[in-house]
C-alpha cells in the first residue's frame, strides 16, 4: 500500500507547522491546526493497523475534521476585514 510514505510526508508537514512562529493572535489557530493534523495522522496510522477496527480510524478522522473546522473559524477571526 502506498499510504505509509504519504503518512510520513504528513508527519513532516506537521513538524514544519509546529516549528513555525505564528503571531500571538494566531496561536489558537495554530494549535487547532496541529490537533487536526495529529488526529488525521492518527486516523491513517490506525487504519493501517489490521488489529484496529475501522471505527477507531473513522473516529480519529472525525476528530481531525472538528479541529480543522475550529482552525478555520479561528483563522477567520484574525483575517483583516
Amino acid at each position: 500500500m502506498s499510504l505509509p510514505p504519504r503518512v510520513a510526508e504528513l508527519q513532516n508537514i506537521r513538524r514544519k507547522v509546529q516549528s513555525q512562529k505564528w503571531p500571538e493572535c494566531a496561536q489558537i489557530a495554530q494549535a487547532e491546526l496541529l490537533k487536526a493534523m495529529d488526529s488525521t495522522i492518527d486516523g491513517y496510522i490506525t487504519f493501517l493497523d489490521p488489529d484496529n477496527s475501522d471505527l477507531l480510524s473513522s473516529a480519529a478522522m472525525e476528530i481531525g475534521q472538528s479541529h480543522f473546522l475550529i482552525f478555520k473559524i479561528e483563522l477567520q477571526k484574525i483575517k483583516p476585514k
